[in-house]
């Protein structure tokens, strides 16, 4: 029982010390304010004020007194109506502020009114500004300048205002000016924003050159055309994927390696021009851009294509020659759309099985690869009129390629054929038919068919050649037949045939 007694007694002394030690240190802090307070630091009276209700836990009249005192000196009345009323609430009519917060009393509540309406006229007026943004049009920045007060916001709205009627946009390196058209330079880049009806944006150079696009280029949201040609970009922003409206994007001729992921955001793209740069490969984002009519990639360095790729359903037009591509996605036949594919000087050896179903095609390039054989349902391609395939591997056509009624021009000189399909000769719509720098023994007995070669028949070049079909003699069409000085049989051949074929015009080449 003593030592419970005990106990009581030590815990009772600690605690009434502890009751002592805070309100000590309550007092402190009161004090410290108040001479804070007197020397017009109303911050660190506020802040010894805050330490000295939390010492105490909790608030009596003389804090709030002067609560109200401080807050009223930092002319925030909402903050000293507040403290006001704590304070009538819990202090006696004798308590010795009494009466000086009664004079207070009135100015503070209209203080507190007006500063109350203030408060509800700048949120307005953000909520305004919030509005012209998201819109982006000058009758919404002129209503934001008739309705607001805000400096700063009307300092804004009054640059976007003043280059509302900028519709295109010239970027130019410092030092550099145009008498023609609006033109920010590299130094002002900061300003972009402001340009807000800009549809079309260049920075065009052969000289002096921009090494970066601006990060704000996604303030210009109503830009369809950007052409950023002949520069020295190594890089793009992520932004410029945030350009909703953008249907051109023409890069042409810089020195960017890669392309960011956001590029597959621009929905609306139409025409994407990146020839002569450096890339190695492409984003598999890439594939999103499934408005994409025009394509080019030539000069790069790309060693493949991204599945994605075939998801280009609307492509028109696909230029990647001048590349090092050693093949092509099977999802390549999944462009059906394709008019006109350039993939010449590449190192491609064959095409995937999927290509005969590009039944679009009017022309394909494949000179200067390393192709050793053609699909062999080329023929499928109906629609082709131009088919380029010199400077390659091939021994060997498919038969199929008789099936390409429309063709026009058939290039294959500096390939490795030794004969041709009989069924060449169904191809009456060719104008131009190039087999020099061949292998080429003889040539298929009914040749005489293609009465419409009026531009010419090259066979130079093709050392065991001596003779020609007796169906040439049928040609009732002019045809140029060129031939080269070391192919004397052939070219005796040729001579013999123009005495009984007038149309036949014989050019000897060196």
């Amino acid at each position: 029982m003593k030592i419970k007694i005990a106990l009581l007694l030590i815990l009772g002394f600690y605690f009434n010390s502890f009751a002592q030690s805070s309100e000590a240190l309550a007092k402190y802090h009161f004090i410290k304010a108040q001479n804070a307070y007197g020397n017009g630091d109303n911050a660190t009276a506020i802040t010894n004020l805050n330490t000295c209700v939390s010492s105490l836990g909790k608030t009596n009249s003389k804090i709030e007194a002067l609560y109200t005192y401080v807050y009223y000196n930092k002319k925030n009345y909402t903050k000293t109506k507040e403290h006001m009323t704590t304070y009538f609430k819990i202090a006696s009519e004798d308590h010795s502020d009494y009466m000086k917060m009664i004079s207070l009393l009135t100015v503070t509540n209209n203080k507190a009114k007006e500063e109350k309406e203030k408060q509800i006229e700048e949120q307005q007026d953000h909520k305004n500004w919030e509005l012209a943004m998201a819109t982006m049009t000058s009758e919404a920045f002129e209503t934001y300048l008739l309705n607001s007060k805000n400096k700063i916001y009307r300092g804004e709205a009054e640059k976007y205002n003043s280059h509302k009627t900028v519709t295109k946009l010239l970027l130019l390196p410092d030092g550099y000016h145009n008498k023609v058209m609006s033109y920010l330079c590299v130094k002002d880049f900061a300003s972009l924003k402001y340009y807000f009806n800009v549809t079309r944006l260049a920075a065009t150079f052969t000289t002096k050159a921009i090494f970066h696009i601006p990060k704000d280029i996604d303030k210009l949201t109503k830009i369809t055309e950007i052409d950023f040609s002949n520069d020295q970009l190594v890089s793009l922003p992520e932004s410029i994927g945030n350009l909703k409206n953008l249907k051109s994007l023409t890069l042409e001729d810089n020195k960017l390696i890669s392309l960011p992921e956001s590029i597959g955001k621009l929905k609306n793209l139409e025409t994407l021009y990146l020839h002569k740069n450096q890339l190695t490969s492409l984003p598999e984002s890439i594939g999103n851009l499934t408005r994409l009519i025009d394509l080019r990639l030539d000069d790069n360095q790309l060693t493949s294509l991204v599945e994605s790729i075939g998801n280009l359903n609307n492509l028109n037009r696909l230029i990647i020659g001048k590349n090092q591509l050693t093949s092509l996605p099977e999802s390549f036949g999944k462009l059906q759309n394709l008019n006109s594919l350039y993939l010449y000087q590449n190192q491609l050896t064959s095409l995937p099985k999927s290509f005969e179903k590009l039944q679009s095609l009017n022309e394909i390039a494949l000179g200067r690869n390393q192709l050793t054989n053609l699909p062999i349902n080329i023929g499928s391609l109906k629609n082709l009129t131009k088919l380029w395939l010199d400077i390659n591997q091939l021994t060997s056509l498919p038969e199929s390629i008789g099936n390409l009624q429309n063709l026009k021009i058939l290039c294959l000189h500096k390939n490795k054929l030794t004969s041709l399909p009989l069924e060449i000769c169904k191809l009456t719509s060719l104008t131009r038919l190039d087999l020099d720098y061949n292998q080429l023994t003889s040539l298929p007995a009914s040749l005489g068919n293609l009465n419409n070669l009026s531009t010419h028949l090259d066979l130079s070049h093709n050392e065991n050649l001596t003779d020609l079909p007796m169906s040439m003699v049928r040609l009732t069409n002019p045809i140029n037949i060129q031939t080269s000085k070391d192919q004397k049989k052939l070219n005796k051949a040729l001579s013999n045939l123009k005495k009984t074929n007038s149309n036949i015009t014989l050019q000897i080449l060196e």
